[in-house]
Parts: C-alpha cells; structure tokens; sequence
C-alpha cells in the first residue's frame, strides 16, 4: 500500500486578527481549496467564501442544523425553500410563572452565492438543512448565513416580546438582503472599514527583541481583538465566556459574575481609547437598579448575607427594621441582561454594586463626560 494515497491531505488554518477573518487551506473532495470565513461588522451575518484551486468540478454539500440532543427541552425546526435553508432552536423556560421570565429563540438561514445548479432540502426532525452544489475549477463561491432573533423573543406566555420579530423570518429576511456577489463585497468593504477604525484607536509598540516584551505586546493585541469581537455599544454585554460557548450550560450560566470577573473584561476598554465598549456593561449595571434597591430595602434579603449581623445592626439603630437600608443598593454575585438574577447568592460580598462602580468612575474619568 502506498501511505501517500491514504494519507491526510494538507491543512492550515490561521485566525487573521488583523483583518478579523479564519483563513483555511484545504483538500476537500480531492480539490484544493481556500476559505476565508468573516462576520460583517453591523449585520448578524457570516460569510464563508471557498475559492477551488484545482482543475475539475467537484460536489459540495453544506449543512446547516440545530443540536438535536435536547430536543423536548429545546425545540429545533427546519424548513427551505428552493435555494435556502433555515434552522431554528429555542431554549427552555424554567420558570414559566414568572412573567419577567423569557424564550429565547434563535434561526439560522443559509444560502450559496456563484453557484448555478444549487438544491436545497431539510429535514424539520433532525433540525438540519442541506445545500448541494457545484464548486466549479477555479471559481469561488459564497456561503451566506443570517442569523435571527437570540435574546428575548417571547414572554413567559409564549407572546413575541415587545420589538422582537419572528426570528425565521428576521433571518430570511437578513439573507434576502445579500442578494448577489456585489452586496457581498459591500458588507466586506464595512467591514474592513470598521475593523480598520477600531485597530487604529490606539496601539503599542514594544519591539521583538524582548521575548517577554513581545509576549506582552501579542497579549495586547489578542485582548483587544476579543474585546472587539465580543462587545459593542448598544449590544447586551458579554457574559464570562462572551460569544464563545461550546455547551448549552456554560460554567457559572456566563453570567455577570460582579466579584470581578465581569468588570475585567473592560479593564483595557478605557486606556486604549475605545471607551465606547464600556457602555454595555455600564448598561447591565443600571438595568439591575429597581431589584438592586429592592433587596437593599428588605431585612429579610439582608439577613441572607449574615443574619447575626444585620439583627445587631437592627438593634444599634444602623439598619430600620421594616424598611432595611433605603436608598442603597445590593447585588448579588450573578446577576444577567434586563436585569435578570442568574446566580441568587452573596457568597459573603455584600459590596458587588460599589465594587463595579469602577467602570463608571473610569469611563468619566476617560472621557470627562459631565452628562454622563
């Protein structure tokens, strides 16, 4: 046996930071290819663009799906019509009683940009869509994918949230806004533009004769991308693992873990004049005020962090007895967007609201910002 016919093909793949794109190359049906994968920069949508270097026409297939592990729990769909497909997944609600509670619902739409001979099924109990295609010698073409709804998309009785669309539809929608190669390469150029303002709002230059100089230096350069990647004014702000979950039940849920976890992901915000990222964390802060005030008010929550203590606060006179401490404020460790309550536990740390003040006290004293 000749190993070289069984063996591997050839691949490389690099996270390009600085153009903010996943360059592969690659063997795929014994063609050589290259990929460059990218999200544009104000839109939810992906591109994959997969150029052929080979001579021959080959077959492709690409999958769209929704995890089916949970699926009594997590409802998927599928569904196409002639040359798209679209997915959707939602999550459960475990307190259904609860009418400050929400279903989030997510859709993902795919269509294939530059081939002619494109078909196009799904499969609604597998909640996964395929889109068979030609990948002609030479050519490239554009794997487009949209994504619909996330966050709150219907309340606990299952009406659509205020402001909220259909995410199926928000997501066809979406990819019917990419219509050909020339509104791909408009979403590519805003995105080239943007990432280009965002590498030149600061940066640091530390030499390579330092390999520890140099370490510092790529760290830099690799947080802010994160940074980049993970947060923008007017957006829900990251939780601990931001964007990147490899399961449906993140460690700690991904909250707003306020012992510092959640702060630190803003520490360079400032200093590298990108203050403007800040603001979403800023955000979830205040969106946990009206809850923060009433558990500072109730004895009854006080008494959970330590109750000897806060009965011999009562009788000094320090704490009212009915009416707690007024006009303060006290968070829980975990706290969520829209002022959800994720992790209902003080550990002990009574001080997470003045604690985070930090990223109030430094976007001020970045900006000087008097209304603010």
């Amino acid at each position: 046996m000749d190993l070289r016919e069984t063996a591997p093909a050839a691949f490389y793949e690099k996270q390009d930071i600085l153009n903010a794109e996943i360059q592969t190359t690659q063997e795929l049906s014994k063609v050589p290819t290259e990929m460059k994968t990218w999200l544009s920069s104000d839109k939810n949508i992906m591109v994959t663009e997969l150029k052929s270097n080979g001579n021959e026409d080959a077959a492709f297939q690409v999958e769209t799906s929704a995890s089916d592990k949970d699926k009594a729990n997590t409802p998927i769909t599928a569904e196409n019509t002639a040359d798209s497909v679209t997915v959707t997944r939602s999550t459960r609600n475990k307190a259904p009683d609860n009418p400050q509670s929400h279903v989030s619902k997510a859709a993902l739409s795919t269509k294939i940009i530059g081939a002619d001979d494109i078909t196009a099924a799904s499969d609604h109990e597998a909640g996964k869509g395929t889109l068979e295609f030609t990948l002609k010698a030479g050519e490239t073409v554009y794997i487009v994918t949209s994504v619909g709804g996330g966050g709150r998309t219907y309340h606990n009785d299952m009406t659509l949230w205020e402001g909220a669309a259909e995410p199926a539809a928000d997501a066809q929608e979406l990819l019917d806004s990419v219509a050909d190669e020339g509104a791909v390469a408009a979403l590519n150029d805003a995105r080239k533009s943007w990432w280009k303002d965002f590498w030149s709002a600061s940066y640091v230059d530390l030499g390579t004769e330092d390999e520890n100089l140099s370490k510092v230096q790529k760290y830099y350069y690799g947080a802010q991308y994160l940074l980049g990647s993970s947060t923008k004014e007017g957006k829900v702000a990251p939780g601990i693992y931001a964007l990147w979950h490899t399961t449906d039940s993140g460690w700690w849920n991904s909250d707003y873990h306020l012992n510092y976890n959640f702060m630190s992901a803003f520490y360079g915000a400032n200093s590298s004049n990108r203050t403007e990222l800040s603001l979403p964390g800023i955000e979830a802060l205040l969106g946990f005020v009206p809850e923060g005030q009433r558990r500072a008010g109730s004895v009854e929550e006080l008494k959970r962090i330590k109750a000897d203590f806060v009965e011999a606060k009562i009788a000094k006179g320090d704490i009212d007895p009915e009416k707690g401490i007024e006009n303060a404020l006290l968070y829980p460790v975990g706290i969520g967007p829209w002022g959800m309550t994720l992790d209902n536990n003080y550990h002990n740390e009574a001080l997470n609201a003045s604690y985070n003040s930090y990223l109030f006290t430094q976007y001020y004293d970045y900006t000087m910002d008097d209304e603010f």
